[in-house]
C-alpha cells in the first residue's frame, strides 16, 4: 500500500505505477492528508484506530517528511 498526503500526489503515484505496468500497486494508493495537533498526536498513543480508519493496517510502513518548497513543485 502507498500513502499519499494529497490528492494531488496520490493521483501522481497512480499514474506513475500504471506506466511501470503496476496497475495492481496503484490501486493500493491511499491519501492521508497532511497536519496534526500535537494535543492529539504524541508519542505513545494508540494508533489501531486511525490505522482501521484509513485502511492502513498491516505494514511495513515507510515514513517520509519533507518541507514543501518552490525547488520541489512545479506551478504552472
Amino acid at each position: 500500500m502507498f500513502v499519499a498526503i494529497s490528492q494531488w500526489t496520490a493521483e501522481y503515484t497512480r499514474r506513475v505505477l500504471s506506466e511501470l505496468g503496476l496497475e495492481r500497486q496503484a490501486n493500493t494508493v491511499r491519501v492521508v492528508s497532511l497536519g496534526t495537533d500535537p494535543e492529539q498526536f504524541q508519542p505513545g498513543l494508540s494508533t489501531t484506530e486511525i490505522r482501521r480508519t484509513h485502511g492502513l493496517e498491516g505494514g511495513p510502513w515507510i515514513l517520509t517528511v519533507a518541507r514543501l518548497d518552490c525547488t520541489k513543485a512545479s506551478i504552472r
